[in-house]
């Protein structure tokens, strides 16, 4: 390998690879992430990074008539490459009796979501194992603000929800109509045992982002490679011509 092949490779390889400056994401609760708003020098804002994604921006508001702390929203991290995300334990479990009819829980999430550069982002999934007996009702939903899907209402704000009843846990998978590299995403995990007698769990509540290289990169990489050929094939002629 010539150096000037090697130096093509090496300068598209950084430009693949290019990390964002935050740490990994390694919270095990909601609370541990909202903190790391303030949590860069001078009390700034800063993010956490699974694999091609960056995290940032985190909040959390809890409503209905028994509010959790963000404490108690276990999380922990999904790194299937390409396609990572969050998985969540809103620890919801309600029942008539002993709770009172009409018991309700919910727990509201939002974050911002950025592609490291190179990547964009294509689409989101969700899915949830709320499950329900009498009057009871789960549901998960979605809204994300920054990409688009066929059949979304608006042009820049989208929802789509999984529920239970009617059973529908997922997974539920949106792809956008165009690539993105910033979503802003708000998560809404709502339950009610309903006049009752009801029950109802959610233990777990999955999003993933699905992740591909930007058509800039891929259309740069093509150019170094094909430069790469170019430049070896021109040393393989010299090196010939010296030796005949």
């Amino acid at each position: 390998m010539t150096k000037k092949l090697a130096l093509v490779i090496a300068i598209a390889l950084m430009t693949a690879s290019l990390a964002s400056a935050d740490n990994p994401c390694i919270g095990t609760n909601w609370a541990q992430y909202i903190a790391l708003n303030t949590a860069g020098p001078g009390g700034t804002a800063i993010g956490c990074t699974i694999g091609n994604l960056d995290f940032s921006n985190f909040s959390f508001t809890a409503g209905g008539t028994i509010q959790e702390p963000a404490s108690n929203v276990g999380v922990s991290i999904i790194t299937t490459p390409g396609n990572e995300g969050f998985t969540f334990n809103p620890a919801i479990v309600l029942a008539t009796p002993p709770n009172a009819a009409n018991t309700t829980e919910d727990i509201e999430l939002d974050f911002t979501l950025t592609a490291l550069p190179g990547t964009a982002i294509d689409d989101l999934g969700i899915s949830f194992n709320g499950t329900v007996s009498g009057t009871g009702q789960t549901s998960f939903s979605e809204t994300e603000t920054g990409a688009t899907w066929a059949g979304c209402g608006s042009p820049t704000t989208c929802t789509f929800a999984v529920t239970n009843p009617p059973v529908n846990l997922g997974p539920l998978e949106e792809v956008f109509l165009t690539p993105v590299t910033t979503l802003h995403i708000t998560k809404d995990i709502g339950s009610s045992t309903g006049a009752g007698p009801g029950t109802v769990s959610i233990s777990q509540v999955t999003n993933q982002f699905s992740n591909v290289p930007e058509p800039r990169l891929v259309s740069f990489l093509a150019i170094c490679l094909l430069a790469g050929l170019g430049i070896s094939r021109k040393s393989l002629k010299s090196r010939s011509a010296r030796t005949s």
